[in-house]
């Protein structure tokens, strides 16, 4: 959990965790020597033949000086990795650095909680989004490659976007003039947020919507039109500027606000006035006798009811014979078949590579009374990590269908992998699946089975906080089943 032992970029940059990233390339946290402050730090070799757009494309965007933007601080056009001497240089990278931002991006949001926004906060974050964009825009500075990785909600509950200049020129832009990229962008957040899912294809991590899909209420019936007509208009080229989308997710707001406030008008203030037959006074009489009779008619039959029920020890009890067999009072008939755990290992590939390892086989010993723990860490978000795990190893490639977890302790989240790799790679593994709430044990399932050797539990941010302050999470026990 220390600094790396003092490798330093640039003589100034000195690297701490490396962070899992789709750029391909490295990205790390790292610690301005000069400025004391954690700063993100992207890396990529000086003989890429992307440095030339990147060092172009950063230069221009390091202008937008938003509070809502992801600062660039420095763009770096040649420099090499050393000890803390400054001894033993590297080959040359160009280097990017960016502000560290402590938050939870809305692809992780949408992971961690399993749930979709409501419709109001959905166009009101799009709406902010739009807004930040039409400021970047005025200055020509163009994001042209929106993704939810991208948007972050910082921990001082501002919206952030991130990636200008980075995402598009290492991963190219997406294939649009650069306004139409920046508004079709707002459009599939906006579907991703009040959904769940990306409307083309699946990214970071997230589902894409089924084949056909064309607007987000086909996917969440709670949608109501207003949300799917600004959807349409952001991909069909209605919008010639992100004010036009700007202007169109405030009236969206306000619509949607009228509508939920005219079906609640409906409902609650809806009357109705009933008026009898005029009666004189020995018909009232009579009918109030009759009701007062079947009243007492209808309460002897009841309590006879009851009285037979549950008090006569004279009736007679059937006993059927059934071809079923008894239910075993260990066994339930959900109860799935647990798979031999091998060997397990610490795994911590955005660290030191090692997280506890002289407890792990307390997680697979049978012994929900012992646990392994994390490292201790200073925030909930693990210091910026997405997580850190275990792998567990079967052997051979088995069908899992199922890992049962009991956390050391409430208010931890964690994902489950399958690989056939001993060293995986979390972005190209198979998911099984996350688990849904906060709670001591959870169980993830698939439903179907997922071939591997190797499960990978993946505890990820937040962490609960302990009695000293800090934060660490944990696992009591694992069991994989088939």
């Amino acid at each position: 959990m220390n600094l790396s032992g003092g490798r330093v970029f640039a003589k100034r940059y000195v690297l701490d965790v490396q962070i899992p990233s789709s750029l391909s390339t490295p990205v790390w946290r790292a610690m301005d020597s000069s400025l004391k402050r954690w700063v993100t730090l992207t890396l990529i070799s000086a003989e890429d033949l992307r440095g030339t757009r990147l060092l172009a494309a950063c230069q221009a965007a390091a202008g937008n000086d938003r509070r809502d933007v992801v600062a660039i601080l420095d763009v770096i056009p040649k420099a090499t990795i050393t000890d803390e001497d400054h001894a033993n240089p590297s080959d040359p990278y160009i280097g990017i650095v960016t502000e560290w931002l402590e938050g939870e991006t809305l692809d992780r949001r949408i992971i961690r909680t399993g749930e979709v926004f409501e419709a109001h906060d959905a166009l009101a974050i799009a709406g902010m989004l739009a807004n930040t964009l039409v400021h970047s825009h005025s200055e020509e500075i163009f994001h042209q490659r929106l993704r939810p990785h991208n948007i972050t909600f910082a921990e001082d509950q501002g919206v952030r976007i991130s990636g200008f200049g980075v995402d598009s020129s290492l991963l190219g832009s997406d294939p649009y003039t650069a306004i139409e990229s920046d508004i079709r962008g707002v459009g599939n957040l906006l579907f991703l947020m009040v959904t769940g899912v990306w409307p083309i294809g699946s990214v970071d991590s997230l589902p894409s919507a089924p084949a056909g899909v064309t607007v987000p209420s086909q996917v969440s019936g709670g949608v109501r039109e207003t949300i799917d007509t600004i959807y349409r208009r952001t991909q069909n080229g209605s919008f010639e500027s992100m004010r036009d989308v700007v202007d169109a997710l405030t009236i969206g707001a306000v619509e949607n606000a009228n509508d939920l406030q005219s079906r609640v008008t409906r409902l609650t203030t809806t009357s109705v006035s009933w008026k009898g037959v005029s009666e004189d006074k020995d018909t009232r009489l009579r009918y109030t006798g009759i009701a007062a009779l079947g009243v007492l008619i209808f309460g002897w039959i009841g309590w006879q009811l009851l009285t037979s029920n549950f008090h006569r020890s004279d009736t007679p009890v059937a006993i059927l014979a059934s071809p079923l067999p008894a239910a075993s009072a260990s066994a339930s008939p959900t109860s799935v078949k647990p798979l031999e755990i091998m060997d397990i290992s610490d795994f911590d590939p955005q660290g030191d590579a090692v997280e506890n390892t002289a407890k792990i086989d307390l997680a697979i010993d049978g012994d929900k009374s012992t646990k392994w723990l994390t490292a201790n860490y200073k925030t909930a978000s693990m210091s910026g990590k997405t997580g850190v795990g275990l792998i567990l190893d079967l052997g051979s490639p088995r069908p899992v269908t199922s890992v049962s977890i009991d956390f050391s302790s409430i208010g931890q989240l964690a994902e489950v992998y399958v690989t056939d790799d001993a060293k995986p790679d979390l972005t190209t593994a198979e998911k099984l699946g996350a688990t849904k709430s906060a709670q001591g044990t959870s169980v993830v399932k698939s439903p179907r089975a997922i071939p591997g050797r190797y499960v990978v539990v993946w505890i990820t941010p937040p962490l609960p906080k302990t009695d000293k302050g800090d934060f660490q999470g944990g696992i009591a026990e694992i069991q994989v089943g088939l």
